[in-house]
């Protein structure tokens, strides 16, 4: 899920329905309102205290070219980063027939996932290419998009075990991945 903010709201774009329940869910937990916004995924919760908490407590700010994880992350315990990379992963992560991989503008917060992903002992390959301009975009100028790639079938396995994903579809892919013979 990738999140922003406007004058009195938290933005979050959410595309799974199970997604959103999550976030629906924890926002009924704080007494949060929530409705769906104009673009029709994402979700708004409509409090200037979550926003200012997590801008400035969480420090949870930037745009989708200077996302980062906050210092505060590394110091959780192993069981708290497992569910912070699961929900980064549930929410932008993509499973295929081959590879668990997420990409992303912010070339910080991809380090940042690769350095919590190693200190659960997943080792993910990266890789940066330049994307091709939207018809829909102004600018016609090719942007970076980093990525990091999960594709080894011990990786995956370690992945499933200290990770894993909140969407049943990804995770049903993960197993299905998880269950092929490795040839590394």
């Amino acid at each position: 899920a990738d999140g922003c903010y406007d004058r009195n709201s938290v933005i979050i774009s959410v595309q799974e329905e199970e997604n959103r329940a999550v976030v629906r869910r924890v926002a009924k937990s704080f007494g949060i309102p929530v409705k769906m916004h104009s673009d029709g995924f994402s979700l708004m919760l409509n409090s200037v205290l979550l926003k200012e908490i997590m801008l400035k407590v969480l420090e949870l700010k930037g745009n989708s070219y200077t996302k980062k994880i906050p210092d505060w992350v590394y110091n959780l315990s192993g069981e708290g980063i497992g569910e912070l990379l699961k929900g980064v992963f549930s929410g932008d992560g993509c499973v295929s027939d081959k590879e668990i991989i997420i990409s992303l503008r912010s070339k910080e917060l991809i380090e940042g996932i690769n350095e919590l992903l190693l200190g659960r002992g997943i080792i993910p390959r990266t890789s940066m290419n330049l994307s091709k301009p939207s018809k829909s975009s102004y600018s016609q100028e090719k942007k970076e998009m980093f990525h990091c790639r999960l594709g080894n079938t011990k990786m995956l396995n370690s992945f499933k075990k200290n990770v894993n994903f909140l969407v049943n579809s990804k995770r049903d892919k993960l197993n299905k991945l998880c269950s092929r013979i490795s040839s590394h």
